[in-house]
């Protein structure tokens, strides 16, 4: 009875272990990419353009497209994307000014003596996702 109790404790710790660790990796994943993407909305390797490029994959494939047909799918996709990065640019300023503008508000009712703690606090944990609120102060 004790092997067994053993065993499934082992087993809950490992499942812990393993989803914490995996939160973990997947956050610092999504910082990066959010932001690379705040920085360069217009990279070629976003998933705007993975997604696109499947697309095309699939769709010549299953409609067995003719090279003509092929291109002009590709032509109307490729506006498509282009539609996709400016939205993605839109986002990246927005939620930039968003988070900027929430630090400036915060700080504004807090008293000087916690206004530049809060911002040094707002800094540490914005700044691995590519803000920084102190940026234009």
């Amino acid at each position: 009875m004790k092997a067994i109790a053993l065993l499934v404790l082992m087993f809950l710790l490992g499942a812990v272990g393993g989803v914490g660790v995996t939160s973990m990796v997947i956050s610092k994943r999504l910082q990066a990419t959010f932001r690379e993407n705040l920085r360069n909305p217009n990279r070629s390797s976003g998933p705007v353009d993975l997604m696109f490029n499947r697309l095309e994959k699939n769709l010549t494939k299953e409609l067995d497209l003719t090279a003509a047909e092929q291109e002009a799918v590709g032509e109307e996709l490729e506006q498509t994307r282009v539609q996709m990065r400016a939205v993605r640019t839109g986002i990246g300023r927005d939620v930039r000014r968003i988070g900027i503008g929430t630090v400036i508000r915060i700080g504004k009712r807090l008293p000087e003596e916690k206004r530049q703690k809060f911002r040094e606090i707002a800094r540490e944990r914005l700044l691995p996702w590519g803000i920084d609120p102190l940026e234009n102060r």
